[in-house]
């Protein structure tokens, strides 16, 4: 019950009560112990995907566009900073373009052109309206496009506008959208979320 109410799948949740050690079991006397064994399962579980090496990251494997999608405040222009930068340590920056969409949010397309003058990678503010394809020129001979877009809830009727924006003639068979998350939050929205802009991106 406590980790279905905070919003766990009922696939861990039967897992982890399967694991559950039988001296922690059948006596009310043991619960608190019972509850520290399952934060540490938790949390072990995190510990688990974090310690991945960068070089095993198969995101900064792949050649061609990767737009970051999502709502607001879901950490698109600090993942495309992070992930900026760790590609540039594997491949170096001449085969790196960095792309944001956001013309919205003020400083957006500011804080990205930090990000890619301390790294000395091209950057390209994508204006309100433009596809992908006005970037053809400064895209060519590009290993790797990364693609910061604006916020945008799952509720928003230009969604499906913005995504489409995403499209390219020459790039289309290695467009790559990537979905970011809030792991803060509850199953449910995630869930909602997710299935929204999956059946947005495929249309």
């Amino acid at each position: 019950r406590q980790l279905r109410a905070g919003g766990y799948s009922d696939a861990l949740s039967r897992q982890l009560v399967a694991l559950l050690p039988s001296a922690l079991n059948h006596s009310n006397k043991t619960y608190p112990e019972a509850l520290k064994w399952l934060q540490q399962q938790i949390v072990a579980r995190i510990s688990h995907q974090s310690e991945m090496r960068v070089n095993d990251w198969e995101l900064l494997q792949h050649q061609g566009v990767m737009a970051f999608v999502g709502p607001t405040g879901v950490g698109k222009t600090t993942t495309t900073a992070k992930l900026a930068a760790n590609y540039v340590m594997q491949h170096g920056n001449d085969s790196l373009l960095l792309v944001t969409t956001d013309s919205y949010r003020i400083g957006a397309q500011q804080q990205l052109a930090i990000y890619a003058e301390l790294l000395d990678v091209q950057m390209h503010a994508l204006a309100d309206g433009d596809t992908l394809d006005s970037l053809a020129e400064k895209m060519h001979g590009k290993r790797l496009v990364l693609v910061d877009t604006v916020g945008m809830s799952q509720r928003d009727q230009r969604l499906a506008q913005k995504i489409a924006a995403l499209g390219s003639a020459e790039h289309r068979d290695s467009t790559r959208l990537v979905l970011l998350l809030n792991a803060a939050a509850q199953q449910e929205m995630l869930d909602e979320v997710a299935r929204i802009y999956q059946r947005i991106a495929r249309e």
